[in-house]
């Protein structure tokens, strides 16, 4: 329960009406107006200091309590000071909005703290007094405390001192420990839920997700429907154990230590832990080491930094087993002559909090739904995942198919998708499509609104329009999972993480193709399942299952060919989830290639019938190409096919067969089998075990390429046909399996590099030669220390280099750093990462202090933060005219 004191007594413009017995408010915006957000706690209360909130919709009296004013509100729940008629003592009246009233589950919900808040009694616990049920309200009864949250005393104040910020984590752990005795876990500790009095007693607050700890009590709960998870934000994630992030019904008093460590990060600092947006934070939590205190507080000393190391582990077992051993770490580092009473002379840095580090991502607030787009070369689709686990396609407004067509043409407004595909024909220079292909240029000649963009505006442009089209809410999704090719490299994963970021999403997660294909057809295999129906005669639903589980178990291949990119994954099922074995494959190398052995050989049939070669101008290359790309897909049903378009003034009409067209398609063919021969063996497995193949592309689909690729794979091999709602359906379930309470959802793949990294090093001879860092096939997430000899005091540069083709180890620049040197023989001490983006993170980490920094970006980001700025407020203002 967040509460901060008003020091008004009541609310000028508010009346109770006589008829109604409800408090009414005349000019209630002026009073809006007027007032001054400090704080936002769990359940997005809006608390105020020095201004009370209005009281509209509300009864005058609670049962025996005479309500005074509001003193905090949110989503799931208002606060009100009141006043017990009888006894004349102030309290703190939470209710049950009449909208959550509605809900049962809201309503067993508030129940649940109403008994969590019935068994303790402790002075660094909020007491509760009352509850029930008057005038229609759900309600319970708190002591009033008149202080101030721990978050609005550091944005006011700025960082504790040492000792004071000891002093609180002291009260909090007391009281918690007092519940941890009595079986409830909090599940929610964060500054914001522990209040500091007048009188200095630090007061835990807010049990509306405590937690029985008694597994009888969990069980009457979840037969009762009253069960957290499923999908759900349970606590705050600045503030979150990596065990609440996988499934917060069945943690233990370990998890409120490591929330408390991350608390009394922030007393100290100002900000939580781990920063960044939404899916960073939540991929920190699980994978990034403790933050080191040293680095932003020199005045620690090492025994509280070893007390706030063990808080924060990662793993519970390697935690403090209880409060009790926590508190008796602090009193003894409180006591130390290494401890705090030198160090309170010190003075304190100040910090500047941003709101989002206080405030966190939700408490209690559902996780309704995420969004994963597969957005291609020609097409995008989209779909939305539950937290049921449910996985429904979108069909975008006013279409009738689930694809987007990626095309846009100038105009006010700009026109989008298949209106914009349709003008190709006659204006092909007008029409902008397969933007992908731009990613690298700084300017785009094609002009927008009478600006020449950049590729990733061209598809935040397209993206944004997708995202409008399929997510039903006023507000943008949290977050938003894109499929992109295993084999996209640095630069093209940085250039789509940005376009996601202009469009409007602030999290977005790059998913590959192969795997979002692999964990659709992996969760449908195991979902579809029909009780009571069996594989065989004498076996149950039990058997089935464990049929469909050895099936899926076997490793799989993956063939892809797509206008993105041409790909070969090789997967496996272990330790319930996806594991990438191989992916081996070249972007920008698919289905153009193909459609241009079609274009060349109409060509070369139109300038021996007609006499012309339609390539040499635009006016007649423009609709050669759109003509040759709408006859493709049908060589999937007939043998020839006759491809016509507008050409000299003149109509031309080229027939042309399958096997002529595969004929010149031969050297392609032999492309995408010395990949699958390459794919199976970097996967290290027998083709014997390979038990499915799915199937990407309509190319993939031709008898003829299908026979040679079955070839490729062992004779009892089945292909499975997949299309791009699967891998929206795909990148969904990755996204929404990675957040935290995702109840039954599969985990997400555990994917693996696609390309190697190295150093380009220079000798004394100034001799070049790789020095390997990160192999392709490793496990992402991946990370590596290295060692660089200085070889001379001042500026070092240093140039990542990373593989640019699957055939040979030919490198490609990602750029340099200019390093400091100090000292001529000493070395550099450095840290590579591969995030869950697949994304190179680089750090220099100081020898001796331990401290590590990281270094910009490689390969350097065309666009700057200030021009994304500029470029996501042209595109909002765009679409307003």
């Amino acid at each position: 329960m967040d509460v901060i004191s008003s020091q008004h007594d009541s609310v000028e413009l508010a009346a109770i009406d006589p008829q109604t017995g409800f408090w009414t408010v005349e000019a209630v915006e002026g009073v809006l107006e007027g007032r001054s957000r400090s704080a936002e706690d769990s359940l997005d209360f809006d608390t105020v200091d020095g201004e009370p909130l209005p009281l509209v919709g509300v009864p005058a009296r609670i049962g025996a309590y005479v309500i005074e004013r509001m003193i905090g509100r949110g989503g799931m729940g208002r606060v009100y000071m009141a006043k017990h008629e009888t006894m004349q003592r102030s309290v703190a009246i939470k209710t049950l909005p009449h909208e959550q009233a509605e809900r049962p589950s809201a309503v067993a919900r508030f129940y649940e703290e109403v008994r969590a808040a019935a068994r303790l009694m402790h002075p660094n616990i909020a007491t509760a007094f009352d509850a029930g049920f008057s005038q229609g309200v759900h309600y319970l009864a708190m002591e009033y405390i008149n202080g101030s949250t721990l978050t609005s005393l550091v944005v006011s104040n700025g960082p504790f001192q040492i000792s004071d910020a000891v002093a609180a984590i002291q009260g909090a752990a007391k009281g918690l420990a007092h519940a941890h005795a009595t079986g409830v876990i909090h599940r929610d500790v964060k500054p914001s839920n522990l209040m500091k009095g007048i009188d200095g007693t630090i007061k835990v607050v807010d049990l509306g997700l405590a937690l029985f700890a008694n597994p009888q009590e969990i069980l009457k709960s979840k037969r009762g429907n009253i069960a957290h998870g499923g999908g759900r934000v349970l606590g705050t994630i600045a503030f979150m154990s990596p065990e609440q992030l996988e499934n917060p019904d069945y943690v233990d008093a370990r998890s409120d230590i490591y929330s408390l460590g991350s608390t009394l990060y922030f007393l100290l600092t100002g900000r939580s832990p781990y920063e960044g947006e939404f899916l960073e934070q939540i991929q920190n939590i699980r994978h990034a080491p403790p933050p080191e205190l040293f680095a932003v507080r020199p005045d620690v000393d090492i025994r509280l930094e070893h007390i706030f190391r063990r808080m924060m582990a990662k793993r519970p077992q390697e935690r403090y087993t209880s409060m009790v051993e926590l508190l008796a770490d602090l009193e003894s580092h409180e006591t130390s002559a290494t401890g705090t009473s030198w160090i309170a002379q010190v003075g304190q840095p100040r910090f500047v909090v941003d709101k989002s580090t206080y405030r966190g991502w939700g408490s209690q607030a559902e996780t309704n739904k995420v969004l994963g787009i597969d957005f291609g070369l020609f097409y995008a689709t989209s779909a939305i995942a539950d937290s049921s686990g449910t996985v429904s396609v979108i069909t975008p407004s006013n279409t009738q198919s689930p694809q987007m067509r990626l095309a846009m043409a100038d105009g006010n407004p700009i026109v989008f998708g298949e209106a914009a595909a349709s003008r190709r024909a006659q204006h092909p220079g007008g029409v902008l499509h397969c933007v992908p292909l731009y990613i690298g240029q700084v300017k785009v000649e094609h002009l927008i609104n009478e600006r020449q963009c950049p590729a990733e505006v061209l598809m935040a442009m397209q993206i944004r329009k997708v995202i409008q089209s399929t997510w039903s809410d006023k507000k943008f999704p949290l977050a938003v999972a894109v499929t992109v090719p295993s084999t996209y490299d640095q630069f093209h994963r940085q250039a789509i993480i940005r376009a996601v970021n202009i469009a409007g999403v602030a999290s977005v997660r790059l998913v590959d193709r192969s795997l979002a294909g692999i964990q659709a057809w992996r969760h449908y295999q195991w979902m579809n399942v029909e009780p009571g129906k069996s594989a065989s005669s004498d076996e149950g639903d039990g058997g089935r299952r464990q049929a469909i589980q050895e099936s899926i178990d076997r490793p799989l291949a993956m063939v892809s060919v797509t206008g993105l990119a041409t790909e070969v994954t090789i997967a496996r099922h272990r330790a319930g989830r996806t594991q990438q074995l191989s992916a081996i494959g070249q972007w920008h190398y698919g289905t153009l290639q193909w459609q241009q052995k079609l274009v060349d050989l109409v060509a070369e049939r139109c300038v021996h019938q007609y006499r012309f070669d339609p390539r040499l101008t635009l006016q007649t290359a423009g609709p050669l190409q759109v003509a040759c790309e709408r006859a493709l897909p049908k060589f999937l049903l007939l043998e020839s096919v006759n491809v016509a378009f507008q050409g000299r003034n003149q109509s031309v009409v080229v027939s042309v067969s399958r096997s002529d067209w595969l004929n010149s398609c031969e050297p392609l063919l032999v492309e995408l089998t010395h990949m699958i021969e390459k794919a199976i063996v970097s996967a290290a497995i027998d083709r014997e075990q390979i038990g499915h193949c799915l199937l990407l592309g309509f190319l993939t689909r031709l008898p003829e390429i299908r026979n040679r690729l079955m070839a490729s794979f062992n004779s009892k091999v089945e292909f499975v046909n997949l299309d791009r709602s699967d891998l929206a359906r795909g990148a969904a379930l990755c996204l929404a399996g990675e957040l935290p309470g995702r109840g039954d959802l599969p985990l997400p793949p555990q994917t693996a590099t696609a390309h190697d990294f190295g150093l380009l090093v220079i000798d004394e001879r100034n001799r070049q030669r790789i020095r390997p860092i990160i192999p392709r096939g490793t496990a992402i997430p991946a990370r590596t220390h290295r060692r660089i000899a200085s070889i001379a005091t001042g500026p070092q540069s240093l140039t990542v280099v990373e593989s640019s083709t699957w055939r040979e180890t030919a490198w490609r620049s990602l750029g340099s750093h200019l390093i400091e040197s100090s000292v001529s023989g000493s070395y550099l001490e450095l840290i590579f990462e591969v995030d869950a983006d697949a994304r190179l993170v680089i750090r220099r980490r100081d020898p001796v202090s331990g401290v590590s920094h990281r270094l910009p970006q490689l390969p350097s980001p065309r666009l700057t933060p200030a021009e994304v700025q500029d470029w996501t407020e042209w595109i909002q203002t765009t679409e307003k005219r």
